[in-house]
């Protein structure tokens, strides 16, 4: 048992001067539920640029991708780990700018008595590369961890499994010159 689908959007993934370069996503979902073991996921697609040469820009961008994936595991109705890996991908050819930027995250949730209330702490590494000739965008690569509580509310209630199975797929792009989705 599972789900799939398409999704169609507008995103601003990075920016030049203060000014975001939009691109419109279309791409793909797909997820699998195990019982109540575990949940795997992925999705991708394209990202096309709204102007063929943007006025704010140094270059012509040419269309991009987009891909993720996640893995959950359940150890009963209030332990989980998951992990996540998403990756962007563009290029601007009259200034042979080429920009990448991947994410991996793993995540350990504690849902608590409180209906709907986590606890999570996660641990990562982000990569942000940039070749070409000039270094516009000020990459920053380097682990990353987070704690934190979070709150799920408007009816989302139940074991991790069932809130996480609610909710829509997370499809927003990473991306280290500016996180949107």
């Amino acid at each position: 048992m599972g789900l799939f689908g398409v999704e169609a959007g507008i995103a601003a993934l990075h920016e030049y001067r203060g000014q975001p370069i939009q691109y419109v996503k279309l791409g793909g979902v797909a997820e699998y539920f195990f019982d109540d073991i575990a949940t795997i996921g992925g999705f991708g697609g394209v990202l096309i640029p709204t102007e063929s040469s943007p006025p704010r820009s140094l270059a012509t961008l040419q269309n991009g991708f987009y891909a993720g994936g996640h893995a959950t595991f359940y150890a009963n109705d209030n332990w989980a780990l998951s992990g996540s890996v998403k990756a962007y991908h563009s290029e601007q050819t009259s200034s042979d700018i080429e920009l990448l930027s991947l994410s991996t995250m793993g995540t350990l949730r504690y849902l608590t008595p409180m209906s709907g209330v986590e606890l999570f702490f996660s641990g990562g590494y982000r990569l942000c590369e940039q070749d070409g000739p000039f270094d516009i965008f000020y990459p920053e690569n380097g682990a990353v961890f987070l704690a934190g509580i979070k709150a799920n509310i408007v009816g989302r209630d139940g074991s991790l499994l069932e809130i996480d199975r609610s909710n829509s797929i997370d499809t927003n792009v990473w991306s280290c010159f500016i996180a949107s989705g």
